[in-house]
């Protein structure tokens, strides 16, 4: 397995991206962005309950069974994995290095780890049903 995707080297390269969301956390007056459930997004404490399993974390396994188009203007990639249980899961392909997106193929196995961390306020979620946590992915493997 090849690591594509991760959230710490994204941090790394983008401190601002850090910077503001936890000043959104801070913000009382505003009701949207991350409680800090688990220490502000990005900072040492965080990482440090996500390492002692403190901070919830699901790690998904399976194939990549669909690659497809997203966004208003067909401009993201997304992908459907049918999990080692059956279960279908999509997502967006990320990837650290452009150049990685065209890992993402039909029949290659993925592994993605991702922490669900609280929202201050439930959000209008996809499903219709209310989101309640972020779900933040931390990486992505792809196999060769």
């Amino acid at each position: 397995m090849r690591l594509i995707y991760s959230l710490q080297e994204e941090l790394n390269a983008d401190p601002q991206q850090v910077a503001d969301t936890q000043a959104l956390t801070l913000d009382k007056s505003r009701p949207f962005g991350l409680k800090g459930t688990y220490g502000l997004f990005g900072s040492p404490e965080w990482w440090a309950n996500i390492e002692r399993g403190v901070s919830p974390v699901q790690t998904l396994a399976g194939r990549i069974t669909r690659i497809y188009l997203e966004g208003m203007r067909n401009e993201g990639q997304g992908f459907e994995m049918t999990l080692d249980d059956g279960t279908l899961y999509k997502y967006s392909c990320v990837a650290n290095r452009r150049k990685d997106l065209s890992a993402y193929q039909i029949g290659k196995r993925i592994e993605f780890a991702m922490m669900f961390d609280p929202l201050k306020n439930p959000t209008p979620g996809a499903t219709g049903e209310p989101d309640t946590h972020s779900r933040v992915v931390l990486k992505v493997l792809v196999s060769e």
